[in-house]
């Protein structure tokens, strides 16, 4: 098991390392996506958040429709999975990053669970995530705790994109796994610990 551990880190740090040789002359280049539906007055709360962490140049598309194949009908949610496949494909070679924006419940499968909703999903490392408002805005106080909350979870899956695993060393790193609970993004800050810091060093304000 501790081979195994040490392999996947090992091929994560060489990945993430390859990955910056193609930014050593411009930033990483981020589309955000709104799928139909999503509220727009999100739009620039989320691409501010994503410019004040990342050393990027943010884009925010039009939007579009939710496609067919990520949904599941027994739940009435779409496949957090399949969405991210989907933006990872259709997108354009200009970006090198792309982060969907769903206004619908998402979900994906973990142990014990075929079909577990989730605030979002990204890959690790990876070119797609996807966020989703639908569990997000769940007993939000006001508008500042959701704007907070959105802006967060947006950081907090590109952070996946970067290479960044779930931090286990700094409960207000927002890199900690929320565990499905908004609570969890609650107590987080807008900040990334010094343990997270030091793995994407390069791609951070």
């Amino acid at each position: 098991m501790r081979l195994f551990i040490l392999i996947f880190i090992s091929i994560i740090f060489i990945t993430c390392e390859n990955s910056k040789l193609k930014y050593i002359n411009r930033q990483p280049k981020v589309a955000i996506q709104p799928f139909d539906g999503f509220p727009r007055d999100l739009l620039q709360p989320i691409k501010s958040g994503i410019d004040s962490m990342y050393k990027v140049e943010t884009v925010i598309l039009p939007p579009i429709d939710l496609p067919k194949s990520a949904y599941y009908k027994p739940r009435n949610r779409y496949r957090a999975d399949t969405l991210i496949h989907f933006l990872k494909r259709t997108k354009a070679e200009e970006y090198d990053k792309i982060i969907g924006l769903s206004p619908k419940d998402i979900s994906h499968t973990r142990p014990k669970y075929i079909d577990y909703g989730i605030l979002g999903l990204g890959f690790l490392p990876g070119e797609s995530c996807v966020i989703s408002t639908f569990r997000v805005q769940r007993g939000a106080i006001n508008r500042k705790q959701f704007i907070s909350r959105i802006r967060k979870v947006s950081i907090h899956e590109l952070g996946h994109n970067f290479g960044l695993p779930h931090c286990t060393f700094d409960d207000k790193c927002l890199m900690q796994s929320a565990k499905g609970s908004v609570k969890t993004i609650d107590k987080a800050e807008e900040i990334l610990c010094e343990n997270c810091r030091k793995q994407i060093t390069f791609f951070l304000r």
